[in-house]
């Protein structure tokens, strides 16, 4: 027996599935993320504290910490692995975890000390919120 479904009955289908998919991709925007890098900076105006506190200054930023310790490179330059956890999306600004990532990677090239950044984890932990 072949089941023939009405026009409405269709459309109520694809509009469920439609807001499934819609509500996947909002969950996405909520939760805490995070990714590492390492950090290359002198210590010749400022120490690893004031730029880490100038880091958790910076908009959708939650936690930063270094993984280890930081290792001396060249006279007055140190390199530091940090892990840095963000929400991507403050409330009423919808943003993907990989382009608030690259946001975030952008404002912490711009930090005072900061001489940059390499090794950047390619992957985003997700955790519950």
């Amino acid at each position: 027996m072949v089941l023939k479904l009405s026009q409405d009955i269709k459309k109520e289908i694809q509009d469920y599935l439609n807001s499934l998919s819609e509500a996947e991709e909002r969950s996405r925007q909520k939760g805490i993320y995070r990714f590492y890098c390492m950090m290359q900076y002198t210590d010749a105006e400022r120490s690893l504290e004031s730029i880490l506190t100038d880091i958790r200054a910076l908009p959708s930023i939650t936690i930063v910490n270094t993984v280890g310790n930081s290792k001396s490179v060249a006279p007055n330059v140190y390199i530091a692995a940090l892990s840095v956890k963000f929400v991507p999306s403050p409330v009423g600004v919808p943003a993907s975890p990989e382009r608030k990532k690259v946001e975030i990677l952008q404002s912490l090239k711009r930090v005072s000390g900061v001489s940059r950044l390499f090794k950047v984890s390619s992957r985003l932990e997700r955790f519950d919120a």
